[in-house]
Formats: structure tokens, sequence, C-alpha cells
């Protein structure tokens, strides 16, 4: 694929019954694939140097493409567009600096929240404890990601709901995770002379 390019992979999602057809298009032609999904699960992998995104919006076909920063903004602006889902955006945000994204869901950021004392915090795990069944045939792990993220997202909502934690998850953890990918990719000073006091 060409930087940027869009491609619909051959997979087959046996969980949702969902037959995911090849064919290219253009970036500018994938936000409006997304525009009237209200929620988009992404999930990345890396293949070598090329980041490799899979969204997934619960109906349709999953998408594929490389990645890059204006195109993550111009599917996911910060101020409309679907509700972004991810799990780890932290890590996105590291690897991909220049991107503006708003997460309004991360699945391990909930998973903490909802059980800060467990040891980790890993998709497949969440997946399978929430009942959450994916099979893709081939290689397409991060088609079967998106989807975990997406339906696991679903279900924390409603516990975080039930237990009380959605407006500290909204409005604290989840601006947080920016300001935490901010500090591990520049950095921070400390005053060391201040500190030996």
């Amino acid at each position: 694929l060409a930087p940027g390019a869009v491609e619909l992979e051959r997979r087959a999602v046996a969980g949702d019954g969902v037959i995911i057809d090849s064919v290219s298009v253009e970036p500018d032609e994938l936000a409006g694939r997304l525009a009237g999904a209200a929620e988009v699960a992404l999930a990345w992998g890396e293949s070598g140097d090329v980041l490799r995104l899979a969204l997934y919006t619960g109906e349709g076909p999953a998408l594929v493409t490389t990645a890059s920063p204006a195109l993550l903004t111009e599917i996911f602006p910060p101020s409309a567009g679907p509700a972004l889902l991810a799990h780890d955006v932290k890590s996105l945000l590291v690897r991909l600096p220049a991107a503006d994204l708003n997460c309004a869901h991360d699945t391990e950021i909930a998973a903490y929240l909802l059980k800060p004392a467990s040891r980790t915090y890993k998709l497949d795990q969440l997946a399978a404890a929430a009942g959450i069944r994916v099979e893709v045939t081939g290689t397409g792990d991060s088609l079967a990601a998106a989807a975990q993220i997406f339906h696991l997202a679903r279900k924390q909502r409603e516990e975080l709901e039930r237990q009380g934690l959605t407006t500290l998850m909204e409005t604290v953890e989840m601006p947080l995770a920016g300001v935490l990918a901010a500090m591990e990719r520049y950095g921070f000073r400390l005053d060391l002379a201040r500190l030996g006091e």
C-alpha cells in the first residue's frame, strides 16, 4: 500500500457474521465511509516502520489503512465526527504525536477504573472476561482487536455508569491520557537542586 492508501481487507469476522470484501479507496473517502457512524473503534499494529490501523463501526466492513496523523485528525476531528473508541490510546498518541485525537473511550483506562487491583489490562483477556468472542480468519489481529474494542466499550460504559465512575472517566482519566502521552514524548524538567533540599 502507498502511504495513506486505504484498503478493505478480505477477512471473515465469525463472531459478528461480517464478511469483509477487498476494495481500494482514496484516503479522502475514508471519512465519508465513517461519516454516518456514531462510534468507531480503532486498533493498530506495526508492520516494520508502517503503522496499520483497523477501524470498526459495529456494522459493515472493517476498514484497514496505513496511518498518518493527518488522516487520523481528518477522520476524528477534535470537535466533531464519530466518537473514537480505543485500547491504550496513549501509546498511539506517543507513536503519532501530530495526530490531534479526542478519544471518547479507552478500554484499558476503563478496565483500570473498574478493577484497579488487576495485574494486567490486555485487550484479549478483557474481552474474554466480558464474554466477547471475535474470530478472524487469516492474519487479522488488528481487525479482531477493533471489534473487541467496539463491543467491550459498550459493556464497560454500562458498568462505569452503574458504579458511578462515568464522570471520573470522562473528565479526568480520558483527558489525562493526552497529557501523559505528551510527557512521555517530550519528557519533563526536574529541578535537581530543589529536589536535593
